[in-house]
């Protein structure tokens, strides 16, 4: 893959095959590597929009090992470094004086003088300026004066469940060759998958940002441009885990991220609060005993910095940030993030503990330095302040169940280059996992290391069943039972995480979370409920545990 990458040795170790000409048609170059060869593929058995263009970054690899070097990174250089690097993306157009919406991870804000082109669907050739970088979002914004391009007009109505088409770059790559002066031949084409919108995120009702769903999106579709099943533009894909993305809406990058770069003709720095903090799980019991409290979940201030802006706002050493605005912080990668993706300048709200008193304190954020932006892709979704604690691991665990699912049928699958792909960035995202849910206290079974996809097979994902009846169950884990409160003995037992409105459960008075009792001696099992409700006639009765108190719900038959 050339496209997008989490770490720079992975970027230079494969940038001897990342090369492009910045032409539309077949074209040559000759590099110290030898020849590179590129062409554009037209998309005949399924044809783009005209607003739907390929981008192509030309990268100077020693600009960027300088820039790395300059943020105190390590840098592993391959032995045959080439002077150039390309990034092929896909960009959508968004107005009609030619602006360019994109995402470049390797991008550097601080120089404007990039070298940035434009290839249409069909193969026009053109030159792009680049006008700045909306760091909060992680777009870029370019602008090529030329491309006559009317841009998608009535943008396609979002909900719940709509299918939609991901349409992404890829790069067909020719297997490596012993002889370094044979010519590397690519082939980029913009190909779609299938996907499908998620609304029901706490994310979307403060953010106004979607997730887009489909089995096979990774890291190499960032950038995608997101289209309902008739082309009509719904917005842009931002990689967020294997299987998913974010989808940032056309109308909030027309009125509110484009616009706010193209109106200051310049990069918009990310929030910076000043603050330099640890996880209450990186603390030693004497550090937590010195803070008077059980502290479980936030940012410890550890220093403040003279002069910015949470010294104005009056943070001092010891507080303990735990919100900001709508969201809750579990640790010191979720501030980070909840800074990186505001805007500078924005004034927030910080939900803070001071000598085991809460406190809330309203910051105008200043402006992090643009050479700090972040170059990895996000892996992270922050929760919002209404949930608590056991919510928060029971939506990780669930997310957990999915990656496991997906490593699983991975693992078993064929070696090929999409295996190799998935499993490198499944490891990536349960690393992300387990660093929250050890922040949350959490520490349950498969949390001390990551899955090993050559024993995936012992991975044991919590078990779930559902029933015709109308309700889904899920096994209860100790961790979960004693954050809830619930005696031990309860726990293994199975607790109800939906029931179906209108359904047989629902008419009975099923709710979520009930705990599901079996006898006293031991828990209910998903086999001995399926077994239960084997046969659809007559009745069934469960004895639930509900708010500290035993109840009996009959089931009708059909």
């Amino acid at each position: 893959m050339i496209k997008k990458f989490f770490l720079i040795n992975i970027i230079l170790s494969t940038a001897a095959m990342a090369f492009a000409q910045e032409k539309s048609a077949p074209a040559t170059t000759q590099t110290e590597n030898g020849q590179v060869v590129i062409q554009f593929q037209q998309n005949t058995t399924q044809p783009i929009k005209p607003w739907v263009v390929y981008v192509v970054h030309k990268i100077d690899v020693n600009k960027l090992l300088q820039r790395y070097r300059g943020n105190n990174n390590k840098v592993a250089v391959p032995d045959s470094m080439p002077q150039y690097s390309y990034n092929i993306t896909t960009g959508a157009v968004i107005d009609e004086t030619g602006h360019i919406v994109t995402r470049l991870v390797n991008l550097d804000p601080l120089d404007k003088e990039q070298n940035i082109t434009i290839i249409t669907g069909e193969g026009t050739s053109l030159p792009a300026t680049f006008i700045g970088l909306d760091s909060p979002s992680g777009f870029a914004v370019l602008q090529a004066p030329s491309l006559k391009i009317a841009p998608s007009t009535a943008p396609a109505e979002i909900k719940q469940g709509k299918l939609v088409k991901i349409l992404s770059t890829d790069v067909t790559q020719p297997l490596p060759t012993s002889n370094p002066q044979a010519p590397i031949a690519l082939s980029p084409l913009i190909k779609s998958l299938n996907g499908e919108i998620d609304t029901t995120s706490p994310y979307t009702k403060v953010r106004g940002i979607m997730t887009v769903r489909s089995a096979k999106l990774f890291s190499r579709n960032d950038s995608a441009v997101v289209t309902s099943v008739d082309d009509q533009l719904v917005g842009l894909a931002q990689y967020a885990g294997v299987g998913r993305a974010y989808l940032f809406p056309i109308e909030l990058i027309r009125s509110t991220i484009a616009k706010r770069v193209i109106d200051k003709k310049d990069s918009v720095p990310s929030g910076w609060l000043g603050v330099k903090g640890v996880s209450p799980f990186q603390l030693s019991s004497q550090e937590k005993a010195a803070l008077g409290a059980e502290v479980k979940a936030g940012v410890v201030v550890k220093e403040v910095t003279a002069g910015s802006p949470a010294a104005s706002g009056g943070i001092l050493p010891d507080d303990v940030i735990v919100g900001f605005n709508d969201f809750n912080v579990i640790s010191t990668g979720d501030l980070s993030q909840l800074l990186a993706s505001s805007p500078s300048g924005s004034r927030v709200k910080l939900r803070m503990f001071r000598q085991q008193k809460p406190l809330e304190l309203n910051v105008e954020l200043g402006a992090r330095p643009l050479s700090e932006q972040s170059f990895e892709l996000m892996l992270w979704e922050p929760t919002v302040q209404a949930k608590s604690e056991a919510a928060q691991i029971d939506e990780l665990l669930r997310r957990r169940e999915e990656l496991g699912a997906q490593l699983r049928s991975y693992s078993a699958s064929p070696n090929s280059q999409e295996k190799t792909e998935a499993l490198r960035e499944l490891q990536l995202e349960f690393n992300q996992l387990f660093d929250r849910l050890r922040a949350l206290g959490y520490t349950g079974n498969q949390i001390s290391n990551v899955p090993d996809p050559s024993n995936v097979k012992n991975m044991q994902a919590a078990q779930t069943c559902s029933f015709n009846a109308g309700f889904t169950a899920r096994v209860l884990t100790p961790q979960l039972a004693a954050s809830w409160g619930i005696p031990s003995p309860m726990a293994r037992t199975l607790y109800v995480i939906e029931v179906v409105k209108g359904s047989s459960a629902d008419t009975a008075g099923l709710k979520t979370p009930d705990i599901l009792l079996g006898t006293s001696k031991k828990v209910v099992t998903c086999a001995e409920l399926k077994s239960q409700f084997a046969s659809p006639q007559g009745n069934k009765t469960l004895k639930v545990f509900r708010k500290q108190q035993s109840l009996s719900i009959t089931i009708k038959g059909q």
